[in-house]
């Protein structure tokens, strides 16, 4: 009978030993497992708390010109959003103008706006948006080549005022557009904002130059879904 309960005790101590011993070997496993994730700028466990959908008109003001527009946005956790954007000159310039280069002949800027609001339930707030894209600044000199007639003359007569209306009748230069900025959000109520800030533009390739670049004030209003939570 000792024998038995010796051997008893005995193996009840070594099942307690390994399973110990276990439970450590999965701990050890954990950490292990958790120092070989890829370490991210947003976290691994981060997770959409709430979206929403955005849309409204927007203009600019400055050296190059009026230009009026909108943005289209997609809201995430009420700080960031993506979507898109555009800024068409508000002037329309019918008149040719050989070589000429400035805020009077058209421009175009359209493409990826992203957005960061820190602190967007403040009654009044900061955002930071950043606008990546495509400028188009109208080419007078193609424009006034598509006007010849026969004899070879340009035409300056525009008796066809849609002719001079008509984009499709219009050539582009076109560049790379980067435009950061600043805005003061205010939140008129639930479902609307109201910005203006400033911003500035750099334009880069071969077509670019010192008319479609350059500082500029701007505002505009956002109405939409703005923070929907999302239930778990």
């Amino acid at each position: 009978m000792k024998k038995l309960a010796l051997v008893m005790l005995v193996g009840t101590l070594f099942t307690h030993s390994v399973s110990a011993n276990l439970v450590q070997l999965s701990d050890t496993v954990k950490v292990s497992h958790k120092k070989d994730e890829m370490k991210t700028l947003v976290g691994v466990g981060s997770k959409l708390k709430s979206w929403g959908i955005s849309a409204g008109p927007m203009a600019q003001f400055g050296s190059m010109g009026s230009q009026s527009g909108f943005q289209v946005s997609f809201h995430a956790n009420n700080k960031l959003s993506i979507g898109m954007a555009g800024l068409f000159s508000t002037k329309r310039n019918n008149t040719p103008m050989i070589g000429a280069y400035g805020p009077e002949l058209r421009q175009h800027f359209m493409g990826l706006n992203l957005e960061y609001t820190p602190k967007a339930n403040a009654l009044v707030h900061l955002s930071f948006p950043l606008m990546i894209g495509t400028i188009a600044q109208e080419d007078p000199l193609a424009y006034i080549q598509n006007r010849i007639d026969p004899t070879g003359q340009p035409v300056y007569d525009f008796v066809d005022n849609m002719y001079g209306r008509n984009d499709f009748n219009r050539h582009y230069l076109k560049s790379l557009g980067v435009q950061p900025g600043i805005n003061l959000e205010v939140n008129l109520f639930k479902y609307a904002k109201l910005f203006g800030g400033l911003n500035y533009r750099f334009a880069f390739g071969e077509n670019a130059n010192s008319d479609i670049q350059g500082v500029s004030g701007q505002f505009g209003f956002k109405f939409g879904v703005f923070n929907k939570k999302i239930k778990k």
